[in-house]
């Protein structure tokens, strides 16, 4: 008893933590393809469409339930979107209200998209043309997200307020 805390003791008590520390957490959310298709459709822009996108999110969320494990952050948020933009705003809305159930860290984020939703049919049907293809709500402008209101960018530097000259001819 008198050399419990021996060198070899010590040894394997570090090897066995450093052992456990490298094993794999387990996997909480299924992402299936959500990382490198939204990757991709920031990366390559217009290389996938969006009705290619929208087939492999759902595919994604049937082999989640496949899996038995939750659908990842974002995904329905996403979904939603994507059919926003095919025109079909009640399965967009559906799914962002399924975002927010399902992620309430999510609630203001989703609850600014369903507000801004309601706003814009009103607007979209003064700018309608449906010569450009979109459906009505969609025609967004190249500056412009019509889910998100702020017309100022936020990462442009902050102006000072104009002063106006002073004439010192006096």
């Amino acid at each position: 008893m008198k050399r419990i805390f021996s060198g070899k003791f010590i040894y394997l008590a570090l090897f066995l933590s450093l052992l456990q520390a490298c094993a794999s957490a387990p996997q909480v959310f299924y992402w299936g393809s959500y990382q490198q298709g939204l990757y991709n459709s920031y990366k390559k822009p217009g290389e996938e469409n969006t009705q290619q996108q929208l087939e492999a999110l759902s595919e994604s969320v049937e082999r989640s339930k496949a899996a038995g494990l939750p659908v990842a952050p974002g995904v329905f948020a996403h979904i939603g979107f994507l059919q926003l933009q095919h025109g079909n705003a009640e399965a967009a809305r559906a799914n962002f209200l399924r975002e927010k159930s399902l992620y309430p860290e999510a609630t203001v984020f989703m609850d600014r998209l369903l507000l801004n939703m309601q706003k814009a049919p009103h607007e979209a049907s003064e700018k309608s043309d449906p010569a450009d293809g979109a459906p009505a709500g969609l025609q967004v402008e190249p500056s412009a997200n019509p889910l998100i209101e702020s017309s100022a960018d936020p990462l442009a530097e902050p102006r000072a307020p104009a002063v106006p000259e002073v004439d010192d001819a006096s």
